[in-house]
């Protein structure tokens, strides 16, 4: 059984990572739109979109099971990058072991929804779209 306490701060540690990496993606649209000489909100609009589906290929390549032969035992690893940064941000209570959160396959394809759910609502919402002549 699923200990409802640890599944929340694995939720918690997941949303954050996808939180963290859509504003990373976002701000790295705007700023090259802004270079571009296009809408920062359109250009991070696009940008976005067309990350938010490399991430959710990349996810699917990541959440496949690891072959009998290899031996690759990921849950021992210890974060490092955005992951590591997402879990020193979170506070000391929220802290689960590396091999109790959710795999980085997971996170990402979280972290891809997130990405392509807040381009659509930038478009459908906000209205950020191609203005017509």
């Amino acid at each position: 059984m699923v200990d409802a306490r640890r599944l929340r701060f694995r939720c918690v540690d997941a949303g954050a990572y996808a939180l963290v990496v859509t504003a990373i993606v976002f701000g790295i649209g705007a700023a090259l739109a802004m270079l571009l000489g296009v809408s920062p909100l359109l250009g991070a609009k696009w940008f976005m979109f067309v990350v938010g589906f490399a991430l959710f290929a990349y996810s699917g390549f990541k959440l496949r099971p690891t072959p009998l032969w290899k031996d690759d035992d990921e849950s021992t690893r210890e974060p490092v990058g955005i992951q590591a940064a997402v879990a020193r941000a979170l506070p000391a209570s929220y802290h689960l072991p590396a091999s109790e959160r959710f795999s980085i396959g997971a996170k990402l394809f979280i972290a891809s929804l997130s990405v392509l759910v807040t381009s659509f609502v930038m478009e459908v919402v906000f209205g950020v779209a191609i203005q017509a002549p």
